[in-house]
């Protein structure tokens, strides 16, 4: 019974961790960004049904705490375009660039963000 309190009590601490401030403001920050993008690129949160041919959406990033988007267009022509960071900083114009391959790469994606309108 020992056991099982203690083990109870080490899953409520590990769980608290888990759910303080800072992994929430994280969360926060990440919104706040991806709200960002949508209204830059006149784009609506994405739902999760497919995406018709020809519109572009947007895919989040994230590597060593920077936080991107990724222009896309599976049926265009379009190469896809790294876009700012969310605090408005340019990084890359085309995923070809010296670096921003690899920066890719190694980036966690997040997912579908924003669908354009229309």
């Amino acid at each position: 019974m020992k056991k099982i309190i203690q083990s109870s009590c080490s899953l409520l601490i590990l769980m608290l961790f888990a759910c303080s401030p800072k992994s929430s403001s994280n969360f926060e920050s990440r919104q706040a960004c991806i709200d960002h993008f949508l209204t830059e690129f006149g784009m609506r949160e994405y739902d999760g049904a497919t995406i018709p041919c020809g519109t572009s959406y947007l895919v989040l990033f994230e590597n060593e705490n920077t936080t991107y988007a990724m222009l896309h267009n599976d049926c265009a022509d379009l190469m896809p375009v790294l876009l700012k960071d969310c605090n408005g900083h340019p990084i890359c114009t085309y995923v070809t660039e010296e670096g921003c391959f690899e920066m890719v790469q190694d980036s966690e994606r997040i997912g579908i963000i924003g669908v354009k309108e229309g």
